[in-house]
């Protein structure tokens, strides 16, 4: 299963747009992880997260935080209570925001047209590298073309017309 979705004409909010009203997270211009969320355990208070995971985070999901897997128990606009889970399978990380690294767009740019080049020749890399590279290099290939621009599970398209958004 691919980590990228492509792109393509609809606009408007679509049928989840009432949890970001109900989250608060539609109001005003606020960077993402401005505004946070405590996690709680029992009468503990483990830490906080972005308030951007109240969108990916359900009771019953289980969550990585502090080295430990948890059990969501129950979500709310200010805290999320957990409970400690042995099972480990299918835990998701919480998302934490940060400046990240400056990065000039023609590099950026430059690397996709790198990547969609017909002639680029894996050969040139270290035999234990080779095939990692070029099954990630199919991977983008495949799931994404080279007008579209890819981000984590989606990428997005821009054309004429502006940015548009499908799911594959």
């Amino acid at each position: 299963m691919s980590i990228f979705r492509c792109v393509c004409p609809e606009y408007g909010a679509d049928h989840h747009l009432y949890r970001l009203v109900d989250y608060r997270l539609i109001y005003g211009n606020f960077g993402s992880g401005s505004r946070s969320v405590e996690l709680r355990y029992g009468s503990k208070i483990l830490g906080e997260v972005p308030a951007d995971n109240l969108l990916r985070v359900k009771q019953g999901v289980l969550v990585r935080f502090s080295a430990k897997t948890w059990r969501v128990c129950k979500v709310s606009m200010e805290y999320m209570i957990l409970e400690p889970a042995q099972n480990q399978e299918n835990a998701i990380d919480f998302n934490y925001y940060g400046k990240g690294l400056k990065t000039d767009a023609f590099v950026c740019t430059r690397m996709w047209q790198i990547i969609h080049n017909d002639n680029l020749s894996v050969e040139m890399l270290h035999p234990n590298l080779r095939t990692n590279i070029e099954q990630s290099i199919n991977r983008l290939r495949h799931d994404c073309s080279l007008e579209q621009i890819p981000y984590n599970r989606g990428a997005t398209r821009f054309c004429e017309v502006g940015q548009k958004r499908c799911d594959r």
